[in-house]
């Protein structure tokens, strides 16, 4: 596939083209060649631009002006025969302007674009529409709308003419093939609901991708202020959940409303407003002791505590005192001798049952993997998973014949059935159940950032977003197959794990902290993992639940569930442009002082 070799002449982006000239003057290539000029370094393939031209296309098909509307359906129908023929027309003229050493005027270049073909169709083509405008690519307030009120059908595109906007943009394509979480990985975006918004914008586009230079990832902040009309209803309702006399859904929709309203007066940032930003899409982060200024503002912190009280499962399970004796008498023996104490806890093992239910191989695995003291480099997040996480959730969650473990670094299926092709978001891990012999659907998901990563506040905040979001698809593919289930999910932040659990109720995805677990980084801190082993087998236990309920529903499909009814849409925006803040900021407000402590 052929690509460019160099970058477009400066003077050719011309964004005022597509908000001051008439649509008659729009041609196939004409779209194409102003995708290309805001992208200049991106060398995109041309399979790239024939996907991104068929998507602003669908957004003209929802213009008021039936003109327009006929015209696109017709350069639609031209663009199904596949990349060749238009594609070809395109890029030859689009890489003859990008290797051109002349600077070309505006008229030069749209009399390049003026090929004689019957393929490259004018849209327009009548003096009614010579005023007629339709700014595309510029940025401008989109709108998207809750799922309260599914029967409301999509607004048309706006086709007025609007002012470019006066600050100075950075342009940033969520097409490009290099945008992903690590280089030479498959295109990366949240997994979101893939239907259309008012206002004809397609959900195809996620706000919480970052870009790799030069194998090291951006430090740009994205600041989303696009929700211009989102509104979500304050009505009361009758299926609303509610703790005594306070009507928690309702508060929860106020706090929707307060979000968008602060989307538009300055925007909401990665860093501050994690939690506003997972409350567009209906996600209630519930975490005690990190609730944003704004949730307690709303709610108040001891309501908010209680709700999750409330909402987090409750579990009896307990670390077996026997077994706690035997896992610290073997950690005591291995700092004399390694092989003694393994010898002697193996064998303890064999003959114990209670012990290995207990987690006993995760001490063994540690006493064999882990140093006797902590080495001082840094770990890498591929040596953070291999040496430190891994024996822990394998041992924790994983069954070869039920539900594995997994650090895929690729697209969920939950995600992709929503998704244009290689528009799917990869976890970090998953734990995907077994069934026919496949692993068919995903129950656990976790991201994690290495001891590196430990201070970056915006990217450990994303990570967060990223995880509620996954959660979310799992539980709403679960729901479709007639499971009521939660979903469990974990960020790792350099050796501190934090495991958060989703269930959908009345509307509103509940994301509460369930427990914290500190990784021991040498055989010396295992005494101290000892006394968080609770936490671990309270979430094996949920986990099991989860397990047992959605392996039935898989063996003998239904309905359903009942909590159909109740799902959401995630929020999500098309190409955000606007981006500040270029380095780091560890000292903007952030709820979960990340790098902090």
């Amino acid at each position: 596939m052929s690509k460019f070799s160099r970058s477009l002449p400066p003077n050719l982006h011309y964004k005022e083209f597509w908000s001051e000239t008439s649509i008659q003057n729009w041609s196939i290539e004409s779209f194409d060649l102003f995708w290309i000029q805001n992208n200049p370094s991106q060398y995109q393939e041309r399979i790239k631009a024939h996907s991104s031209l068929g998507d602003e296309l669908i957004i003209l098909t929802k213009a008021s002006n039936q003109q327009v509307v006929e015209k696109a359906q017709i350069l639609r129908k031209q663009l199904k025969s596949g990349p060749s023929g238009i594609c070809d027309i395109i890029w030859s003229r689009s890489k003859e302007i990008a290797e051109s050493q002349v600077h070309l005027s505006l008229s030069e270049v749209l009399a390049k674009m003026n090929v004689k073909t019957t393929i490259v169709n004018e849209i327009g083509g009548s003096e009614s529409q010579s005023a007629s405008t339709v700014r595309l690519f510029i940025p401008e307030k989109k709108t998207q709308e809750p799922r309260h009120k599914p029967n409301k059908k999509n607004q048309e595109v706006n086709s007025e003419s609007v002012t470019p906007p006066q600050k100075k943009r950075t342009i940033f394509d969520f097409c490009d093939e290099r945008v992903v979480k690590r280089p030479n990985n498959d295109d990366y975006t949240s997994p979101l609901p893939c239907n259309i918004v008012p206002g004809g914008i397609s959900l195809t586009d996620n706000q919480f991708i970052e870009q790799i230079e030069n194998d090291e990832e951006d430090e740009d902040i994205l600041i989303i202020d696009d929700v211009n009309n989102l509104c979500f209803e304050i009505n009361e309702y009758s299926y609303d959940y509610k703790i005594e006399n306070t009507n928690v859904s309702q508060l929860f929709r106020q706090y929707q409303n307060e979000s968008v309203k602060i989307s538009k007066n300055g925007g909401l940032t990665v860093e501050s407003n994690v939690h506003e930003i997972l409350s567009l899409s209906s996600i209630f982060l519930l975490i005690p002791g990190s609730h944003s200024t704004t949730m307690i503002t709303m709610f108040g912190s001891q309501l908010l505590d209680k709700i999750h009280q409330q909402i987090i499962p409750t579990q009896s399970v307990t670390l077996n005192s026997e077994c706690e004796l035997k896992f610290r008498e073997a950690i005591k023996k291995a700092k004399k001798s390694r092989d003694c104490a393994m010898d002697w806890f193996l064998k303890e093992l064999t003959d114990d049952k209670l012990l290995r239910e207990n987690l006993g191989y995760v001490i063994l695995n540690g006493l064999e993997t882990l140093p006797s003291e902590k080495i001082r480099n840094e770990s890498s997040e591929i040596t953070l998973i291999t040496n430190y996480l891994d024996y822990i959730m394998k041992g924790t969650f994983h069954h070869p014949d039920k539900h594995i473990v997994q650090w895929p670094n690729t697209a969920l299926n939950e995600s992709k059935s929503r998704k244009f092709e290689k528009r799917s978001k990869q976890p970090d891990f998953v734990v995907s159940i077994i069934h026919q012999l496949q692993t068919e659907a995903v129950i656990f998901v976790g991201e994690v950032s290495p001891p590196s990563q430990k201070n970056h506040v915006y990217k450990n905040c994303n990570d967060l977003i990223r995880i509620g979001v996954l959660m979310k698809d799992c539980i709403d593919f679960s729901i479709d197959k007639g499971a009521d289930i939660n979903v469990i999910g974990f960020q790792s932040v350099d050796y501190t794990i934090d495991f958060f659990g989703l269930n959908l109720i009345k509307g509103t995805y509940f994301m509460f902290h369930i427990g914290q677990v500190s990784v021991p980084a040498s055989i010396k801190e295992m005494l101290s993992f000892i006394d968080e082993l609770e936490t671990l087998l309270v979430v094996r236990e949920i986990f099991q639940n989860i397990y047992n309920t959605l392996y039935s529903k898989l063996c003998n499909p239904g309905l359903p569930s009942t909590k159909a009814e109740f799902k959401r849409d995630t929020l999500e925006t098309p190409k955000f442009k606007q981006l500040v803040n270029k380095t780091r900021d560890c000292h903007r407000i952030c709820p979960f002082w990340y790098g902090r402590f």
